[in-house]
């Protein structure tokens, strides 16, 4: 059985409305997730998102929630809500992938952009692939589609978040600790506790391919400016643009104030090596000047690879 995909007023190949596949030696495991598949022509594992690209002129980008619920997501996975964010929908259909529920919805943005999404899971997970490609090409809309009927899932397969790391330090001299690994998100806590308290201090690494152009200047602003929050003001402390390990870095302070009250602290940092980047997010709201230290600390220690 298949459904049939619509790209505005075309048919388009068709996606089993039942994807049931055993792993074969072309199948590719997509990095952080427990999802296999096999690419289309021209597509290799990505440099800037967790999935894979053909150049500029397509994208299959896969995110695999393993704290998440299938079935709360599904909810927000309607036409209605959809076309709320501006997107119009073509098609929206139910399937099954490896024998989970989910659902198929091809949209089109701008008139000229074509999204492909499954989503799929249970109560313990949602996995969503997004395919991006224009509206008008047709070969590649068809090889994504034959490549999304090639999905296996591995629920118990294990994830080593640190396989594709872009960095590296030894935790025992410092109180903060691996605690999980969130979709393209190392989070340290003291001591490795899971976060329950959103006011307990917290670590948060994240990693992404840069252009050789950037400075870890400049994506430290951008950072800092999508933190900001109206009607809350900001001091400034502490920034230096002086080396980590040898790697080109930026580090700085901010000091947010609610009510003309301090309110905790954020440190930020980004190193880059070559084309890659860590940003590291540091946020305590109590303890500031320990709390700091831990994280200056924990940086000083960072290895690129």
């Amino acid at each position: 059985m298949s459904a049939t995909i619509t790209a505005h007023g075309q048919t388009s190949a068709p996606i089993n409305t039942a994807i049931n596949n055993t792993l074969t030696r072309t199948h590719i495991n997509i990095p952080f997730t427990r999802l296999y598949i096999i690419p289309p022509e021209n597509f290799i594992i990505s440099k800037s998102l967790n999935g894979l690209d053909k150049g500029n002129t397509a994208t299959i980008k896969v995110v695999d929630n393993l704290e998440g619920n299938y079935y709360w997501e599904a909810e927000r996975f309607t036409k209605l809500k959809i076309e709320k964010k501006g997107i119009s929908v073509i098609d929206l259909n139910k399937i099954k992938v490896n024998g989970y529920p989910a659902k198929i919805v091809s949209m089109l943005e701008d008139q000229t952009i074509k999204h492909l999404t499954i989503l799929f899971g249970d109560s313990t997970f949602a996995t969503t692939i997004t395919a991006t490609y224009s509206l008008n090409d047709e070969e590649t809309e068809k090889e994504i589609i034959t490549s999304l009927n090639t999905i296996s899932y591995k629920k118990n397969k294990e994830i080593d978040p640190f396989e594709s790391a872009y960095f590296s330090f030894e935790e025992s001299n410092s109180k903060f600790k691996f605690s999980e690994f969130r979709p393209n998100a190392y989070m340290y806590t003291i001591n490795g506790k899971k976060l329950k308290n959103t006011g307990d201090p917290l670590i948060a690494i994240y990693q992404y391919p840069v252009d050789k152009s950037v400075t870890p200047g400049s994506i430290t602003d951008g950072i800092i400016r999508q933190f900001k929050h109206p009607g809350t003001k900001y001091t400034i402390k502490n920034s230096s643009s002086e080396s980590i390990s040898g790697y080109d870095a930026y580090t700085v302070e901010v000091y947010p104030q609610v009510q003309g009250k301090n309110n905790g602290v954020l440190y930020f940092c980004v190193i880059i090596k070559d084309e890659k980047a860590i940003d590291v997010k540091g946020i305590a709201n109590h303890d500031i000047e320990n709390n700091l230290k831990e994280f200056r600390k924990l940086v000083a220690a960072i290895k690129m690879k």
